[in-house]
């Protein structure tokens, strides 16, 4: 993929690919120990949410004709349980619910707030066949894109965005 360096000059991106997981046993997910659980979230959670808050200090001081986006790496774990990565789950699904905050808080102020969620065409998780080029083309799309788009992006390789059915 061939990317133009002076689109780098004209967009302001923070991408955040933030994941940790401790397996949870199948039939005891509750039995996964305290320290397990916090340090998975500060990784999932908390350090996206203290991303997110400096990329909006860093907007407040950009021009307007800047495009500022923020664009969190997820996962299908923001709408889809499995026992054994609760805690992962818990950290996915709190994230969506700051990045959606965001995205309808800062609008007004053109900032953007995405979770980019790569899916196979039938929706199921993309899981080890994770495209690079493929979030390349959405995360450029998205910073080009003047207007904040549906927060939450769950996309297809070749196809792009796509929308799936939640719950």
């Amino acid at each position: 993929m061939n990317v133009d360096p002076l689109m780098l000059h004209r967009h302001v991106v923070n991408i955040l690919k933030a994941a940790a997981a401790t397996l949870s046993d199948e039939k005891n997910p509750l039995s996964l120990a305290l320290d397990n659980f916090v340090r998975d979230l500060n990784v999932n959670t908390t350090s996206a949410f203290v991303a997110a808050q400096q990329a909006v200090v860093g907007f407040e001081q950009l021009p307007d004709s800047a495009s500022k986006t923020f664009i969190y790496t997820g996962n299908i774990l923001n709408t889809t349980t499995m026992v054994p990565l609760m805690d992962a789950g818990a950290g996915k699904l709190a994230t969506a619910h700051i990045i959606e905050c965001a995205a309808i808080a800062y609008k007004d102020q053109g900032y953007k707030f995405y979770y980019a969620d790569e899916r196979k065409a039938d929706g199921s998780a993309a899981c080890f066949d994770i495209d690079g080029e493929a979030h390349g083309s959405l995360y450029i799309q998205l910073a080009e894109g003047r207007l904040q788009g549906p927060w939450l992006q769950t996309f297809v390789k070749g196809v792009g965005y796509k929308h799936f059915q939640t719950g």
